[in-house]
């Protein structure tokens, strides 16, 4: 899957996000010298699930039928959390993920912010370098193949050493799997919000949404001992005067290989945060609705990256050497599992069974809403197929 192909089938519709995906394919008789293809990262499972809608809209312009079951409204002042089942009834795919309450179903009741990667995580640093931590050479590189300059006949050795030796020095880290230059996709969706953006370098957030929502990225003050450099969250704000702040990120270790593709292959690791899910919605007049998760499932993906055709130029050698490596060879996540919603004294409490399944998140098991004068009313959840253990 090409990174183009990608945004092409998400309608993007700000120039500057196609400009920097579109002009990092070049062509050369028959090779790439660039990678063919990035390594597309999806987040975990219950995410994948959760941000499904996006792709699949319900609503009647569509086409498509709006298929939810409500169960619960809790509100505190000008907030309301529904809390209902909803099916995807975009299809199931073959390589679909079970949700937290069965294949095609999520029960929904909040909001996140997924983070898909593309190639590796933008903000790694260390023997990768993400989009974010370039060095002069990496972004002078990546600005000439962003301008096309990298097309190149490697039969025609002398006009590369006159014109494009650059290549050779400014993309040495490129060719070796240790720079990043695709940005990474970010989506929010979830209690009626929804939006796609990237992250530049610069900070700065493009994003492309249909509704008036201001997005930021704020520092966390937590610092993860298994390194990494995404101790930040996002907060956002609508035109009626919420706010909505996440904070809670889900951990992932995005295992790679590295070096010149004539030569043996080095193995590395990085951390990055797949998602980040919503802690807390405050109204204008300080009405608050907190959500509390806790650590959930840990599961290993082999082989989550396509096998990619890489060039590297060896100048000495005047010629161009295919190779077939894989940018990322697994992916470990460390998933958060909501546990509360508190909100005016009434809390809604998630119980859950863990599926048989190695790559199947949490499922609902049922769900409790606690009154103020503690009174409890019990919704439980029952399913067919596939064996479930506690």
């Amino acid at each position: 899957m090409k990174i183009r192909r990608l945004f092409n089938r998400r309608v993007m519709r700000i120039s500057i996000l196609i400009a920097i995906v579109c002009g990092l394919e070049t062509a050369c008789y028959g090779f790439d010298f660039t990678p063919r293809d990035y390594s597309i990262v999806p987040p975990a499972p219950t995410v994948s699930a959760f941000m499904q809608s996006i792709e699949y809209p319900v609503d009647y312009s569509h086409g498509t039928p709006n298929i939810s079951l409500p169960l619960y409204t809790l509100k505190s002042g000008s907030i309301e959390i529904p809390v209902y089942l909803s099916y995807c009834s975009g299809g199931i795919r073959v390589t679909q993920k079970t949700g937290n309450a069965g294949l095609g179903w999520i029960l929904c009741c909040g909001a996140a912010i997924s983070h898909t990667v593309n190639g590796a995580p933008d903000d790694a640093f260390g023997e990768m370098h993400g989009i974010w931590h370039l060095n002069a050479d990496e972004t002078s590189f990546r600005n000439k193949l962003m301008a096309k300059q990298a097309d190149y006949d490697p039969i025609n050795g002398a006009y590369y050493k006159a014109n494009l030796s650059w290549e050779a020095v400014e993309g040495k880290r490129y060719y070796e799997g240790r720079t990043d230059l695709a940005n990474d996709l970010f989506h929010l969706n979830g209690l009626g919000l929804s939006a796609t953006f990237t992250l530049l370098n610069s900070g700065q957030i493009v994003k492309s949404s249909d509704q008036p929502i201001k997005i930021s990225k704020f520092l966390q003050s937590n610092k993860w001992l298994d390194g990494g450099c995404d101790n930040y969250g996002f907060s956002v704000e609508t035109n009626n005067g919420l706010t909505y702040k996440f904070s809670t990120q889900e951990r992932t270790k995005y295992e790679f290989s590295y070096g010149d593709p004539l030569l043996s292959q080095k193995n590395d690791s990085i951390y990055y945060s797949s998602a980040w899910h919503i802690d807390k919605i405050t109204d204008l007049n300080g009405n608050t609705i907190n959500y509390k998760y806790v650590p959930g499932k840990t599961f290993i993906i082999k082989d989550m990256g396509h096998t990619i055709e890489m060039g590297y130029s060896n100048p000495s050698l005047s010629k161009l050497s295919p190779s077939n490596i894989r940018s990322v060879s697994s992916v470990k996540y460390f998933t958060q599992t909501l546990q509360t919603i508190e909100g005016s004294g009434i809390v809604i409490k998630f119980d859950y069974i863990v599926p048989a399944s190695s790559e199947s998140d949490a499922i609902i098991k049922s769900v409790t809403i606690i009154s103020p004068d503690n009174k409890k009313r019990v919704i439980e959840f029952s399913y067919s197929g596939q064996l479930l253990t506690e």
